[in-house]
């Protein structure tokens, strides 16, 4: 079952932040067993990670900047962010953003010791 952007609204309201300052993130659902699609708003300043999994992220509003080793990238509302597997990278949003994330099931995050830029 697919959640509509409604939905995916009402699971974030009042969801217990996941990652600094205020990220939220809800599943939506599972495609095919090896893929995951979740929702994320707020507001998120994280950390420099690498994942085994390449990562898209859809901007549903606000905005977001990917940092990676070739520089920023950033996307507005009905932009696309796609992250190959093993790339070193660090998200950040604006207040409000609400974004939908796909990448595969149960994808391994390594944590990096950066500096933020």
């Amino acid at each position: 079952m697919m959640a509509s952007l409604h939905n995916i609204d009402e699971g974030l309201t009042g969801a217990a932040p996941t990652a600094p300052p205020a990220w939220a993130n809800v599943h939506l659902t599972t495609l095919n067993g090896g893929t995951v699609v979740h929702s994320g708003g707020g507001e998120l300043s994280g950390g420099w990670h690498s994942q085994d999994s390449d990562e898209m992220l859809i901007v549903l509003s606000g905005a977001c900047t990917v940092h990676t080793d070739d520089g920023p990238v950033r996307a507005g509302a009905g932009e696309v962010v796609c992250i190959a597997a093993g790339e070193a990278h660090r998200i950040e949003t604006a207040v409000g953003t609400r974004l939908v994330a796909v990448e595969a099931v149960d994808a391994q995050r390594t944590s990096l010791n950066r500096d933020a830029e």
